[in-house]
C-alpha cells in the first residue's frame, strides 16, 4: 500500500520530506502514519533561492522586459521563496550574489538562534553556483551552525530552467 503526499515544493524540498519519510519508516511507522506526519511537515519546509540574472525569468514570462533590463542595470538579485506551492519574490537585494546569500543565511541563522529549525537535514542547492555554495557552507561553519546532515545538491530542472545558471538556495524544515 502506498500514499501520495503533495509536497507543494521543488526537488530539494521534496528530498527533505523523503529523508523524513525514511526516518519514520526506520522508526517502524506504517505507510499511513508516515503520510500523516509528512502532510504536517509540508507547510514547514522552507525553500528560498537567490537568482543571479533575470534573463530566464523574462524568457519564462515571469518578468517583463523592462523589469529584466532595470534588474540587470541595478544588479538586482531577487530572492524567491516557495509559499504554499507558489514561487513568490521575497526580497530584491542589489549588488553581488554574496549579498543575496547573506540575506538568506541571516534569515536562517535567526531562526536557528530561536531554536526554530530542524537541523537534522539542511540542503544548499544550486545551479552552477559553486563559489556561493562554498561561501554558504563556510558561513554555517563560522557561525557554529551544527547541521547533522548538510546536503549540497544541484538544482533540478524547474529552478534551473526558470531561474538560470548561478541560482542558489537553502532549504530546511522549521519546527512546529
Amino acid at each position: 500500500m502506498f500514499f501520495l503526499v503533495d509536497s507543494k515544493n521543488l526537488s530539494s524540498g521534496i528530498a527533505l520530506l523523503v529523508l523524513k519519510a525514511v526516518k519514520f519508516r526506520d522508526e517502524g511507522l506504517s505507510a499511513k502514519e508516515i503520510k500523516e506526519r509528512l502532510e504536517k511537515l509540508v507547510p514547514l519546509v522552507r525553500s528560498q533561492f537567490a537568482i543571479k540574472v533575470l534573463d530566464y525569468l523574462h524568457k519564462g514570462g515571469r518578468a517583463s522586459g523592462t523589469q529584466a533590463l532595470v534588474g540587470k542595470f541595478l544588479r538586482i538579485r531577487p530572492i524567491i521563496k516557495v509559499n504554499d506551492g507558489v514561487l513568490d519574490v521575497y526580497k530584491k537585494p542589489m549588488g553581488t550574489m554574496i549579498k543575496a546569500c547573506d540575506i538568506m543565511l541571516n534569515d536562517f541563522l535567526d531562526l536557528v538562534k530561536m531554536g526554530k529549525v530542524d537541523l537534522e537535514n539542511v540542503m544548499i542547492t544550486h545551479s552552477f553556483a559553486e563559489k556561493q555554495s562554498i561561501y554558504m557552507q563556510e558561513f554555517l561553519k563560522t557561525n557554529n551552525v551544527l547541521v547533522e546532515n548538510l546536503y549540497i545538491s544541484e538544482a533540478g530542472c524547474v529552478i534551473s530552467s526558470h531561474c538560470g545558471s548561478g541560482t542558489i538556495g537553502i532549504l530546511y524544515i522549521v519546527n512546529e
